[in-house]
């Protein structure tokens, strides 16, 4: 930890020793390109029909994003959740993930292998460091961006290198809570010549463990036995003050390595090819719960319950390590000409992930081991005619294919035995010490496939309207379907605009809701004296004194081969505004989902083996897939940037989220009512300043162990937040500067949703 605070404390004093003579006109070449280039984008952004927002390189820069999660924070109408692995998800307008898909330069980057997970922490793996610029596009977008847009799309425009230099980015953070450190850092090269361009980057991003200590589903003291001082020590976690539990200690390291390369052979064809390695490790260490001690020895080992283990309790926890390995290749070939351009894109992408799992107790210790892995190629072609003056016409065709092989997969196809090491520790139950072995499991595969062809008119018959209408056929393992879209401008003058769009979509199921075969043993169980749940056991102990004992079910996921894609119609109408010193806009938007995939308890239970103590006593409840819902996502956005002078800027919005379940009638959860985005700049040629935040309302948080008990978990806990931000950065050169901040200023803490609380920020770059 000392090492980083010297390294940045060391930069910014280097810094402040340069002279601020060099901050001139001069110095401002690249900073206006992207300025320009960022506006040139807002621009064309005003002429599409559909409501995007366009977060920019400046914008990035503005306020030291490091990521894809970062960026998405300051979109109107996206919100953020954490499901029950502690995994960080998003939605727009209401609309999950997996009706969001990201694209990379135009191509889909989400796998078929899971949609209800599928988008689980893709947002912190996606680095700003090589992004031109992010278009949110929000709203049904099937016919215009494929299938599974049915609640909008995250459109990534890479950077291309444009002069010949070097850089490196840096930052360091400290999380108030808990002292815990974490950095950032990128070094990357681009490389101009008359007929190539190269660029090569790597960048590592670490997470600072993070400690949810609101677990709070019981309330068993935690007794500790001089014999045992050990108890309260786990290998992954600190022990909070005032504190009893802890649950989902999450921490992990990102490193990426990238490089492209563009030629030009002729002045009308460009081709590239580009390569990205992403290897993620994360590990993630859940509290279970406490062993009644004395409780399992009368059942099992009455001959030696004694005075000193009498009403002793022990801490159980698992440990879930992943190693990621992410590799994709990608290339292109374009050929332009007077009226029009066509280009020929490739992508072959592989996932590799290997997971173990610890369950550690004082006594009982084991690992074992899963294995996931998937790919897709796919293939597309994109021509742009603009030979009419009226008319511009845009064909799109693509071919995919995707497959998945894991351990928790079962289908009809095997694809051989997944070997792993297994070790087991038991000083109580077999007196052996460790046990070890090599163990072999199933692995299964799944393959599915889509082809699809789209054709867009944009046609402007006069100057005060354009048509945009697009029709798609989408043909996929599960299912085949045409979407539509229409989208209409009217540009009553020069400063305003109504615009229109109606849609259709779809979403496919992935491979993991359809074979999901996977297992999560009951909880830890609890003495008479803990929390009193609808699982229960009554036996009678050796002696044969009556015994009960609580426990929390097990989870068994089994896969729905039958599912059908989720269908979706919907609409928004914008009015756009534009004033002497700002712009506005007001959006009233609709999206009813059906066939809605949901995941359920299906009222059935595995059997238990009578011959097996542990299994008796086990309540494994079987969680399936279905289409059985209906959605409304209905709601209204108002955005509004306002320019004070040529230093100050504001940009503020407001959503309201109608989101509820048709047959219930209750609002979905983890989504808020109404939230709020604001943004404060300061700028001048030496510094720059950003305060900014959100605030939201009624948000239904399911995950909040402070405020809901276990048997109540789909109730949800309803809760108002707010985080404000604070950024101030000094350009010392055109090529050096450095900045300080405070991310969640008034120290705001939800362990439920990853909001750690107050984190402090030091970095730098350097242009060479």
């Amino acid at each position: 930890m000392r090492k980083h605070i010297w390294a940045a404390v060391m930069a910014a004093i280097f810094s402040t020793t340069v002279s601020s003579i060099y901050v001139q006109a001069e110095s401002t070449y690249l900073t206006d390109n992207v300025v320009v280039r960022a506006e040139n984008a807002r621009a064309r952004a005003k002429k599409r029909p559909e409501t995007v927002t366009i977060i920019t390189k400046q914008d990035m820069k503005e306020k030291k994003m490091q990521d894809l999660r970062n960026v998405l924070e300051v979109v109107p109408g996206v919100s953020f959740s954490v499901d029950g692995m502690n995994r960080s998800d998003y939605s727009i307008r209401g609309a999950a993930s997996r009706h969001c898909p990201i694209f990379v330069d135009g191509l889909k980057e989400a796998g078929e292998y899971s949609k209800l997970m599928g988008a689980a922490n893709e947002m912190e793996r996606f680095s700003t460091h090589n992004m031109a610029r992010v278009e949110v596009v929000r709203g049904v977008s099937g016919a215009r961006y494929g299938s599974d847009a049915v609640g909008g799309a995250i459109r990534i425009i890479t950077k291309r290198p444009v002069k010949t230099n070097a850089y490196f980015d840096y930052e360091y953070r400290v999380v108030a809570h808990d002292k815990n450190d974490e950095y950032t850092y990128r070094l990357g090269m681009d490389m101009v010549g008359k007929r190539m361009q190269a660029q090569v980057s790597v960048a590592d991003n670490t997470t600072a463990p993070y400690y949810n200590w609101q677990y709070a589903d019981y309330n068993l003291p935690c007794v500790t036995d001089k014999h045992f001082p050990d108890v309260k020590t786990m290998d992954t976690a600190h022990w909070p003050k005032n504190h009893t539990f802890i649950q989902d200690n999450f921490s992990g390291s990102r490193r990426h390595l990238e490089g492209r390369l563009f030629f030009q052979p002729t002045s009308r064809t460009e081709v590239m090819y580009g390569f990205h390695r992403l290897n993620d490790d994360t590990r993630t260490s859940e509290f279970l719960g406490h062993y009644s001690f004395e409780w399992w020895l009368r059942r099992d080992f009455p001959e030696k319950l004694t005075e000193k283990n009498k009403g002793f309790f022990f801490t159980e926890y698992m440990d879930i390590a992943n190693h990621i390995q992410r590799d994709t290749n990608q290339g292109y070939i374009s050929y332009g000409w007077n009226t029009g351009d066509i280009k020929l894109r490739v992508k072959d992408s592989h996932y590799g992930k290997l997971t173990n799992t610890y369950l550690n107790t004082t006594f009982l210790k084991n690992k074992s081991s899963d294995w996931l892995e998937s790919g897709d190629r796919s293939y597309d072609m994109e021509l742009n005619w603009y030979g009419n003056p009226k008319h511009s016409i845009t064909v799109t065709a693509q071919r995919k294919k995707s497959y998945g092989i894991g351990t928790r997969l079962r289908t009809t196809n095997k694809a051989g035995r997944f070997k792993y090491h297994y070790w087991e520790y038991n000083a109580w139950g077999s007196g052996d010490g460790i046990w070890e072995t090599t163990e072999a499991k199933k692995l299964y595969r799944a393959d599915m496939e889509e082809w699809n062809a789209a054709i867009t008119d944009t046609y402007t018959p006069n100057d005060k309207i354009t048509v945009v209408p697009t029709l798609r056929y989408t043909h996929h393992t599960t299912g085949h379907r045409p979407t539509v879209g229409l989208g209409i401008i009217y540009k009553n003058d020069d400063r305003t605009k109504i615009k229109v769009n109606v849609g259709t979509g779809f979403s496919t199921p992935g491979m993991m809701e359809m074979y999901h075969h996977f297992m999560m043993k009951p909880f830890t169980p609890i003495t008479e004296d803990g929390v009193v749940t609808d699982c229960y056991q009554d036996f009678k102990d050796k002696n044969g004194n009556s015994q009960r004992l609580y426990f929390y079910p097990g989870w068994y996921f089994q896969g729905n081969p039958a599912l059908i894609p989720e269908k979706a119609l919907g609409f928004d109408i914008s009015l756009e505004k534009e004033y002497t010193h700002g712009q506005g806009r007001l959006t009233a938007f609709y999206n009813h989902i059906t066939d809605y995939l949901n995941l359920y308890y299906t009222l059935k239970k595995l059997e238990t083996d009578p011959d097996d103590s542990d299994t008796q006593l086990n309540d494994t409840r079987i969680y399936s897939y279905s289409n059985l819902k209906q959605v409304t996502l209905a709601g209204v956005e108002a955005e509004y940037t306002h320019r004070f002078d040529k230093h100050w800027s504001l940009t503020a919005s407001a959503t309201y989220l109608h989101a509820v379940d048709d047959s219930t009638g209750k609002r979905l959860t983890m989504k808020p009512l109404w939230k709020y985005i604001y943004s404060l700049n300061y700028k001048n040629k030496a510094w720059h300043g950003t305060l900014w935040g959100e605030y939201n309302t009624n948000y239904i948080d399911i995950f909040d162990r402070k405020h809901i008990k276990f048997e109540r978990i789909e109730e949800g806990y309803e809760k108002n937040y707010g985080i404000a931000n604070l950024l101030i950065e000094r350009q010392v050169t055109p090529s050096l500067s450095y900045y300080f901040g405070v991310n969640n200023l008034f120290h705001y803490q939800s362990p439920s949703l990853n909001i750690r609380g107050r984190i402090f920020r030091i970095g730098g770059s350097l242009q060479f």
